[in-house]
């Protein structure tokens, strides 16, 4: 299967790491991530992922998409249309992570052209797998595993290289 690149828009610093670090290990996917709508649009204009990851909490703040009251929810509104309005992103799916999962009914993904949500606090152990399931990618538990099997056998390879290099000499 080849590698999905997520985008990962997160403005929460140890969220972010937690979530980077479960995606890159857990899942094999490569992640960018950044701080911002702005930083985001301009990655994901560059990056073409196969995904993005949207936190739906975004403090008012300088970016050129917030409005001057900082609502929750509009920094998002106005990045989700700018996203689907571009050619390059158009059918890109974005997925919320929300402490509000259960707020959006299926008709309100629908109308913020979302794929949908991952629930927040979320269990990083899992996370992969629900975000696989939600968009209809392959199974990547196998995937993982097969992964993670390569990656033993690859490590042993090298060891074994290795103490033969140092024998030798």
């Amino acid at each position: 299967m080849a590698e999905k690149l997520i985008l990962l828009i997160e403005q929460d610093d140890s969220i972010r790491e937690v979530l980077l670090v479960c995606l890159k290990h857990l899942a094999g996917w490569n992640v960018v991530s950044c701080k911002s709508s702005q930083a985001s649009l301009e990655l994901q204009l560059e990056a073409q992922p196969d995904a993005i990851l949207l936190d739906t909490f975004m403090p008012k703040s300088s970016d050129s998409f917030t409005a001057k009251n900082g609502s929750l929810g509009f920094v998002q509104k106005l990045l989700i249309q700018k996203l689907r309005k571009h050619p390059v992103t158009c059918s890109t799916p974005i997925v919320l992570m929300t402490d509000k999962a259960n707020w959006f009914t299926p008709k309100q993904l629908e109308s913020l052209q979302v794929d949908g949500t991952i629930a927040k606090p979320f269990d990083p152990t899992t996370l992969p797998t629900q975000i696989a399931r939600l968009l209809g990618w392959p199974s990547e538990e196998a995937s993982s595993q097969s992964s993670r099997n390569d990656r033993q056998d690859s490590a042993s390879s090298q060891h074994s290289a290795l103490s033969q290099l140092i024998s030798e000499t």
